[in-house]
């Protein structure tokens, strides 16, 4: 999440910008996060999928010196919302969170963990897990593929990593394999996609771009489906 940049970004929405975490920037590993308490991220996105585009728009708000709150909402009216407590040892990062969204047709909860590591100034790896349910009891009608009906418990990971190439431009690459750990009408029960995406690390605004590839759920209320996509979004530092 999958998204924590700035750590938190990276999880959440598949994306690490180094911008805060490379000592080429900031002195230390530790400083860097200090630096990062004082900030509101703002993150705005469009994503190209098939022939529709979604927009959604999000906030992170260091509550703490340990503690991240976010919110965000996208254009099919899937609110979400999600709590971290995040700690440093050395070069070694680590994250818990949770998070809770829903819309008309389905309640997802989120449960997860993140460690990452500092293997250099300008290189920083992770890996990204969590357990997801899936209530559709308020559901009306239910899509094609009969999808919400079955898969009603996910268990998520990412293995990723983020290069500054320069001060001003980060470049990350990252693999997902999701495990349907219900009953469901698949073949088998796991899927998996990769994400490539480039950050421009500009003061207060960082433009990036995204493209995905495999198999995945494009919103956390959408089926899984074999495609690919291009996101545009920049996020707002204050």
């Amino acid at each position: 999440m999958r998204h924590v940049y700035l750590p938190w970004k990276t999880s959440r929405h598949g994306l690490l910008t180094l911008a805060l975490l490379s000592s080429s920037l900031i002195p230390s590993f530790a400083t860097a996060s200090e630096s990062q308490r004082e900030i509101v991220d703002f993150n705005i996105q469009a994503t190209k999928y098939q022939d529709e585009v979604i927009g959604v728009f999000g906030i992170d708000v260091a509550a703490t010196d340990s503690v991240t709150l976010s919110a965000e909402v996208d254009t099919d009216r899937y609110l979400q919302f999600g709590a971290s407590y995040d700690w440093l040892t050395g070069n070694h990062y680590f994250n818990v969170y949770g998070q809770y969204g829903f819309d008309d047709t389905i309640d997802i909860h989120d449960v997860g963990f993140m460690y990452g590591y500092s293997a250099a100034p300008s290189l920083f790896v992770y890996w990204d897990t969590y357990y997801q349910w899936r209530d559709t009891s308020k559901a009306v009608e239910l899509p094609e593929p009969i999808d919400y009906a079955n898969h009603r418990r996910e268990w998520k990971n990412t293995l990723g990593a983020s290069y500054s190439v320069h001060p001003l431009l980060d470049i990350g690459v990252s693999y997902n394999v999701d495990v349907l750990t219900s009953q469901h009408g698949f073949e088998n029960s796991t899927r998996s996609s990769y994400d490539i995406s480039a950050t421009v690390n500009t003061p207060y605004v960082q433009p990036y771009v995204k493209y995905t590839k495999g198999q995945y759920r494009v919103r956390p209320g959408r089926p899984i489906e074999d495609s690919s996509n291009v996101e545009l979004g920049f996020y707002l530092d204050f």
